[in-house]
């Protein structure tokens, strides 16, 4: 049973040295580290320095490594016993012989490699904090099937982080087809990046794979890749999200899935600042990054700009997805701020404060921190609805306009009421 921000074993294997030509041997392991961030390192209890006063280590029955060489100045190029070529650089190297580890210069990395076709692939995911509790995630997207099941001590995991923060592994799942075929790694790599985005959108906080491993129709692994994708620290983030919805995203993830095939750079990219908006501690930061995501957005979803202005074209996009641009009435501040600004809309009122922080000349009169706060709930608010409304999605939402998110008060989507509904 993992612990929060505890270390995860990887697997043993024996790592030979190249010093003066000749080749020593050593025990080394692998670890999945989760302090201070998730990394892979392999970890060398005893380095070799004088390859003539150093004895070979005895064979280890696991993985070797053959380093190309292994210096305490690297990068240097490992060869796993399988043909993989990885790049390691030291983290640490004791000046006096003893312990050594290394880390791989790209995460995640792919650890073995075979002819096998795969029949299920299985799974860690990092610091899915969306999933609302002890419930199952069943995705079905022709002709993916994917499982994804809360870790059997997720309440403990839960209680350390909100407390530690860090990282853990909340929850395992598994891949396989619907159909019951055989498939490889490189089929299922859209898959996974997909899983990774689809998650975090789920939750508003960066979450990833981890420690994935894929197995043949006789249970032997196939496919194996180490470490993941960046991860955020465990954190209180809010997000459209509830614990009551969770059977709405089985209608989604198909939309999602079709989605990402189709356009899968600008798909990511749109997720990256939503999740990146919701997680900044800068209200600036945010308003940017949501700014940002909102032009892409209705770019893919109404064209180009066609000379309209940046604040009318989002706001064109909300439109068309049913969604009501005015200030809210408890937003006194900001519509304060767009009264004085001269602004139209919503939208119109973000764009210039948004570029009042981002352009020295365009800085608007004084604005209160209450008219900032209220931008950056305004603007998650339309990202998160642009962004359900692209796929498709027709169950209820938890309102980033309520002061406060509270589980089970959700709203439905305003597409789905037949009109554009009030914020």
């Amino acid at each position: 049973m993992d612990k929060a921000n505890q270390p995860i074993p990887l697997g043993e294997m024996r790592i030979e040295f190249i010093i003066d030509g000749r080749s020593i041997g050593t025990p080394a392991k692998a670890v999945l580290n989760l302090f201070p961030n998730p990394h892979v390192v392999f970890e060398v209890s005893d380095v070799p320095r004088n390859p003539w006063s150093v004895e070979p280590a005895a064979q280890c029955p696991k993985v070797t490594v053959r380093s190309a060489p292994v210096t305490s100045e690297g990068p240097s190029a490992i060869t796993l016993e399988n043909g993989i070529p990885l790049n390691v650089v030291p983290l640490s190297w004791m000046a006096t012989q003893s312990k050594g580890s290394f880390h791989p210069t790209q995460s995640p990395c792919v650890v073995l490699q075979t002819d096998s076709p795969i029949r299920s692939m299985r799974f860690g995911v990092l610091n899915f904090s969306g999933s609302g509790g002890n419930q199952s995630l069943f995705l079905q997207a022709p002709p993916w099937s994917v499982r994804i099941e809360p870790a059997s001590n997720l309440r403990e995991l839960e209680r350390t982080l909100r407390v530690d923060h860090g990282y853990a592994i909340t929850h395992q799942g598994i891949i396989s087809r619907t159909d019951e075929k055989t498939y490889s790694a490189e089929e299922a790599g859209d898959l996974l990046d997909a899983l990774d985005h689809f998650l975090s959108f789920v939750c508003g906080s960066c979450c990833s794979l981890a420690t994935v491993t894929g197995f043949d129709s006789e249970g032997n692994e196939a496919w194996k890749r180490w470490g993941s994708h960046h991860v955020s620290p465990w954190r209180c983030c809010r997000s459209w999200f509830d614990i009551t919805v969770s059977g709405a995203l089985v209608d989604m993830f198909p939309v999602f899935w079709a989605k990402f095939i189709a356009n899968k750079k600008d798909l990511c990219r749109a997720v990256d600042l939503y999740v990146g908006a919701n997680e900044a501690e800068v209200i600036d930061v945010s308003l940017i990054l949501t700014q940002a995501a909102l032009e892409l957005l209705s770019y893919l979803t109404v064209g180009s700009k066609s000379g309209r202005k940046t604040g009318q074209w989002i706001a064109d996009s909300l439109g068309n997805a049913g969604i009501c641009h005015r200030i809210p009435i408890g937003f006194k501040a900001l519509e304060a701020l767009r009264k004085r600004e001269g602004c139209h809309h919503g939208p119109h009122t973000i764009v210039q404060l948004r570029n009042s922080v981002t352009h020295a000349e365009m800085i608007c009169g004084p604005v209160s921190l209450d008219a900032f706060y209220q931008a950056r709930c305004l603007g998650l608010w339309y990202l998160e609805l642009l962004l359900l409304n692209f796929f498709k999605y027709r169950g209820e939402y938890a309102s980033r306009l309520d002061p406060v998110q509270r589980a089970g008060v959700t709203k439905p989507v305003p597409w789905g009421q037949g009109g554009t509904s009030k914020p």
